[in-house]
């Protein structure tokens, strides 16, 4: 038999059944407007009931005044709980502060708690009082005293502000208490309308959705009570449907639906359990409900889950319940009836527009995280105990977890492996924390590792003992949860569940806001850079545990072993480290914050920071913003290198992507790069000589390089960047045909290795998916790829696979595209250029080696070429795969010949020059003498030459279309004209002041602005070239432009080389280790007559420079650019009265300057006479 309550709670009802077919029940009643007067207060606790809300169930409600309100919305945040003064005011505070503290589990006394409910009660004089406005002024020193004069424990105060302060760092509850649009609730139910507050679950985190519910429940008790108190008629015909009320942590109806029964009438709805009892909560309503609603049809009731407040027969009723029926039983009276009602299909919208109705009557937030507000009012959030916690066995046992997934024979100074530690964990754990429970625990001085940048430089990595690491692990642990909830949103890296994708994604977002102008900024050496002092004063914001802050401060400051020397650390996280990445983010989270106060929108990924603005000045204005803040508090500077503010249209780099107007590539050098390595594997693969297990690891490695890679670059929706995986794909197929012999091609380890794009025969087909989702869905267990009968098409070979299908047979797959019967065994004196005491090699997988004196080059293993080492003046190498035997180098280091490397197309990336010189002196000169007037007008000079060369160049080109095009040759002329005014500019440039570089360097810009969009003009239409791009080019026009200027940058380089000369230490361009600074300089007087010149007049004569697949020159094209440049750099031109090669201008230019340093002489840059 049943369980019968001893009293009914009057004018309730509890509906059940399935969860959208009893909300739509519930909804067609309360709408029901015709029938019946008063207002409707409908509490959306999950928002599932929006959804069911449609035009079949809508009633009367658009009829009426709506009050819509979505807690979840962040942007435009609806306050709702704000209490004024009333007779019920404490019962209420008193209650929301009693939850709160339950699921906190931070401990409070009663007595503390009923002490601030009557402190809020007297500020609620005032006006209202929310939970933040309660935090604030429990937190003044008046409050302070006032309690320790009446309760005596100040730890107990402690304890009330951290639970308030950490109930308001959820984005939603500090919304709920300060939303700027404040909700009226008390005037809506007085008024014959409805009232509907939507919560959706899947918004909120476990712990802020119940506080929401919470703060929901109290501020709808409170104006139902203040509207009841003050008689007024209207609010005696109150309807309040509660939608699935929350069932985790409410054990009991609420007490003010109890109270209020008498004049408001309360409709409770749910999902009614087939197989399992009902929760508490649950089997209160459908036990002491006046009425209890089964909406049919439902799951078979089982008779054990529900015998406790249903007989047998009731249960068979239930379940022979069809759509549309409804079982109505009285709990009073136990009488039962089944009465047809209308359901609505399953079609969603009108909530849509109620929402987006709301939404427009909104203000949107000034603040741009609301964790960020509420920190202003609290000085620390206290954490006791965290050091013993640390120092628990098993909590460092979480930390040895972490740590032993690095390699197994990493170690410290101690020389302890991970391998070897593990073999005695349970020992060293135990040592370890008895150590810390003791406090005589010390860490061990880190080994100091260097890896090389990708810029060159190197980074200096500290890595401890492993011993230590399973402390700070741990210590990670503990600490990341209390400070990851005050980050910013706009912060990325080394954080739980964000990564360098979110990045883009919100840099991408805010690029959609019409952003148009980028700030790309980096901080110099940040983790170095950290200053110790503030690190710590912002953990102890945050941190009340003395211990371990002592114990950061340890670890800081331990000392580097460096060459069997002990050095102090004075500033600075070791990176390397598990917790650096932490402390950080702590350290740059201030700056985050300014942001966000200023409004400024911005992304950072650890030190690298993009701000996106609305105008050029207001880039300019954030750019200083983020400089003086870094300056002072932070004391870090900016990397100009990689600092600076670019229009949206000339795109910009961010984290290995290169991002523009139309979309998001991956760096062209990144792609060059993972090329690089995956020939390397590939070779490996390849070579007779390998062994078997050096063949596995290649295998291995090259599947793992393409997976990561591909997971880290490949973005969903753009198709640049899947045209560049294709492109990477296609390369692999040509290193295969290259390297690989047929037997490894055939084999199915190779055939099935992974790709940069998966291909669509991987992909499940659509039945085949919905069998795997019922398999896991049974529990049959994990779901498992259909078996075919044969592979799928990707993984058979071309001329196997789709027998259907036309197949190329017979191509010649090399990493160029020789369409034209170019093959992989063309000849390959084709790819070699030899001027004079120069040599080109352009072929790619070339080998140089030396045998003897002389130089040899090999293909596959045969010699292609040989020469005399004392014959050579210069080697220049240009493509993929070229190796030179360190022999060699060192061999051309002696002869002190340089060696130029430069990828297919662009700058060259180095030079191999030889460390020795007896030229030392000039160096220091360089550097003594860059401010010195007369050095400062020559770099002056150099400039000037430089405009005035392009002007001659356009005069050249005028003087060939007079009769042609003559509008065109004016306008050359006349361009001519004003950028040889320009170069006069620049000559009156007043050397001694410090702005001077930047001017002159602006004339330099404003002059090949004009020169540039001159040239286009004279271009031929069908080459498609519309200005000049230095980097990244991809049309051949500006490709064909950068491979001259790659040679001739070798050749600048070796005559500065020569001359004793640094050229890393430059006159206008800087002296930054970039690119070579000097070069740069000395270069530009050169590059409009020898290589511009070169290059328009070769187009002009009919050249069509030709690309291949990679969008790479093809070779017979850098072959003819190659051929007339060494044409044109050997034939002899007059100058100064003297018939000569440029080459030997050039290094009469290079020595001019080393007497210019030297104090010896003056120097006069190269001139086209034109």
């Amino acid at each position: 038999m049943r369980r019968t309550p001893m009293n009914c709670i009057p004018n309730t009802i509890s509906i059940l059944g399935s969860g959208s077919h009893a909300a739509d029940v519930a909804i067609r009643s309360v709408l029901k407007f015709k029938e019946k007067n008063g207002s409707v207060i409908v509490l959306d606790f999950t928002g599932r009931g929006a959804l069911v809300l449609k035009e079949e169930n809508k009633m009367g409600l658009l009829k009426h005044n709506v009050l819509w309100c979505n807690l979840a919305d962040r942007l435009r945040p609806v306050g709702i709980f704000t209490l004024a003064r009333s007779v019920h005011f404490q019962q209420v505070m008193l209650r929301v502060l009693k939850t709160i503290r339950r699921i906190s589990r931070i401990q409070v006394n009663d007595t503390t708690l009923v002490w601030a409910t009557e402190a809020a009660f007297m500020l609620s004089k005032n006006g209202t009082i929310g939970l933040a406005a309660l935090m604030k002024s429990l937190s003044s020193p008046e409050t302070r005293r006032w309690f320790l004069s009446t309760q005596g424990d100040p730890h107990d105060l402690g304890q009330l502000l951290s639970m308030i302060s950490w109930c308001l760092r959820f984005p939603s509850v500090y919304a709920a208490s300060e939303g700027i649009n404040r909700a009226d609730f008390e005037s809506a139910v007085c008024k014959e309308g409805a009232v509907w507050i939507e919560s959706p679950l899947e918004y909120f985190e476990q712990y802020e959705y119940q506080i929401i519910s919470c703060l929901l429940d109290a501020a709808i008790e409170n104006s139902i009570k203040n509207a009841i108190s003050q008689n007024k008629a209207a609010c005696q015909k109150i309807t309040v449907l509660h939608l699935f009320p929350p069932e985790s942590g409410f054990t009991d109806i609420p007490e003010w639906i109890k109270e209020t029964s008498n004049a408001v009438k309360h409709i409770f709805v749910h999902k009614l359990p087939s197989e399992r009892p009902m929760n508490t909560l649950l089997n209160l309503w459908s036990i002491n409900a006046a009425t209890v609603w089964i909406v049919g049809k439902v799951l078979p009731l089982k008779k054990s889950a529900h015998i406790n407040w249903l007989t047998d027969k009731e249960i068979e009723k239930i379940n022979s319940l069809n759509y549309g029926n409804v079982w109505i039983k009285s709990n009073d009276s136990g009488k039962a009836i089944t009465a047809n009602v209308k359901y609505s299909n399953d079609t969603l919208g009108l909530a849509y527009t109620l929402r987006q109705k709301a939404t427009l009557r909104r203000k949107i937030s000034p603040v741009r995280q609301m964790a960020t507000s509420v920190l202003s009012g609290t000085k620390k959030v206290e954490e006791y105990n965290l050091y013993n916690r640390l120092s628990e066995k098993e909590t460092l046992r979480l930390g040895w977890l972490r740590v032993q997934t690095a390699r197994k024979d990493s170690y410290g100074t101690d020389k302890v492996t991970i391998a070897e530690f593990k073999a005695n964990a349970e020992s060293e754990l135990a040592k370890l924390s008895e150590e810390l429970k003791s406090k005589t625990y010390r860490c061990k001085p880190l080994r100091k590792v260097q890896i090389p940048k990708p810029d060159g430089d190197k980074r200096e990595i500290r890595i401890a003992s492993v011993r230590d690491r399973v402390v700070i692990s741990s210590c990670l642990l503990s600490l990341e949860p209390i400070f990851e909830p005050v980050f910013s949103h706009f912060s990325f890296a080394f954080r739980p569940n964000r990564s360098a994708h979110h990045a883009l994604a919100v840099v991408r977002s805010m690029i959609a806001t019409g952003k148009t102008w980028v700030v790309t900024a980096d901080i110099r050496k940040c983790f170095d850079s950290i200053d110790h002092n503030i690190l710590m004063r912002l953990i102890a914001r945050r941190i009340g545990d003395a211990d371990i802050i002592n114990l950061i401060k340890h670890w800081l400051t331990i000392d580097i072993i460096d060459f069997d020397e002990m050095i102090p650390i004075i500033t600075g996280v070791p990176q390397g480290e598990s917790l650096s990445p932490l402390l950080a983010n702590i350290y740059l989270d201030p700056l985050d914050k300014h942001f966000e106060q200023l409004g400024i929108s911005f992304v950072r990924y650890a030190d690298d920071i993009i701000i996106l603005t609305s105008s050029k000045e207001d880039a300019e204005q954030a750019l200083k913003v983020m400089s003086e803040f870094l300056f002072d508090p932070l004391r870090l500077e900016l990397k100009p290198a990689k600092t600076n503010y670019v229009a949206l249209s000339d795109g910009f780099d961010y984290l290995g992507f290169s991002i523009r107007e139309d979309g998001i590539r991956i760096k062209q050098n990144r792609t060059v790069a993972i090329q690089d390595i995956l020939r390397g594997y590939v070779m490996t693969l390849g070579n007779l000589s390998s062994t078997l297990e050096q063949r596995s690891d290649a295998r291995t490695n090259i599947n793992a390089t393409i997976r990561g890679w591909r997971n880290y670059f490949a973005l969903p929706d753009e198709p640049h960047i899947a045209e560049q995986m294709k492109l990477l794909d296609e390369s692999m197929e040509q290193m295969a045909h290259y390297y690989l012999p047929l037997n490894i091609r055939d084999d199915p380890a190779w055939i099935c290795r992974e790709r940069f794009i998966m291909p669509k025969g991987f992909t499940l087909t659509e039945s085949e998916e919905k069998e795997l989702e019922k398999k896991s869905i049974a529990g049959i267990g994990y779901p498992e790829p259909p078996t075919n009968v044969k592979p799928a098409g990707w993984m058979i070979k071309d001329d196997q696979a789709n027998s259907g299908r036309d197949v190329q047979k017979n191509r010649a797959l090399v990493v160029e595209d020789h369409s034209d019967n170019e093959l992989e065994n063309e000849n390959m004196n084709n790819s070699l250029i030899e001027d004079g005491d120069r040599l080109y090699v352009l072929t790619h997988g070339s080998y140089l080696t030396v045998m003897g004196d002389d130089l040899v080059i090999r293909q596959r293993k045969i010699e292609v070429h040989r020469r005399s080492l004392s014959e050579l003046g210069l080697v220049f190498l240009q493509g993929f795969g070229i190796n030179i035997s360190v022999n060699l180098q060192l061999r051309l280091a002696e002869l002190d010949v340089p060696v130029v490397l430069a990828p297919p197309v662009g700058e060259p990336m180095a030079v191999l020059t030889p460390i020795s010189t007896s030229k030392s002196y000039l160096r220091s000169l360089q550097v003594l003498r860059r401010d010195d007037p007369d050095v400062v007008a020559t770099g002056l000079s150099m400039i000037a030459s430089k405009i005035g060369n392009q002007a001659a160049v356009l005069r050249y080109f005028a003087k060939y279309r007079k009769k042609t095009s003559p509008d065109i040759a004016r306008q050359l002329i006349k361009t001519a004209d004003t950028m040889r005014g320009l170069a006069d500019n620049a000559l009156l440039l007043d050397p001694s002041t410090e702005e001077v570089r930047s001017h002159a360097m602006g004339f330099e810009g404003q002059a090949a602005a004009f020169y540039w969009r001159q040239l286009a003009k004279i271009l031929p239409e069908t080459t498609g070239f519309t200005g000049r791009i230095t980097r990244s080019a991809q049309d051949p026009i500006n490709q064909s432009l950068n491979y001259i200027y790659g040679m001739l940058y070798g050749e600048v380089w070796r005559a500065v080389v020569r001359a004793g000369l640094d050229p890393y230490f430059g006159i206008i361009h800087g002296s930054q280790r970039d690119q070579g600074s000097l070069v740069f300089d000395l270069i530009e007087e050169f590059r409009a007559p020898f290589a511009d010149r070169l290059v328009v007049g070769m187009l002009g004569r009919g050249f069509r420079p030709e690309t291949g697949q990679q969008g790479f020159l093809k070779t017979r094209t850098k072959r003819q650019l190659a051929l007339c440049f060494s044409k044109k750099w050997s034939k002899k031109l007059s100058w100064r009265s003297h018939a000569m090669e440029p080459s030997t201008i050039l290094a009469k230019q290079a020595n001019s300057l080393a007497k210019l340093f030297n104090r010896a002489g003056d120097y006069h840059p190269y001139k086209m006479r034109w």
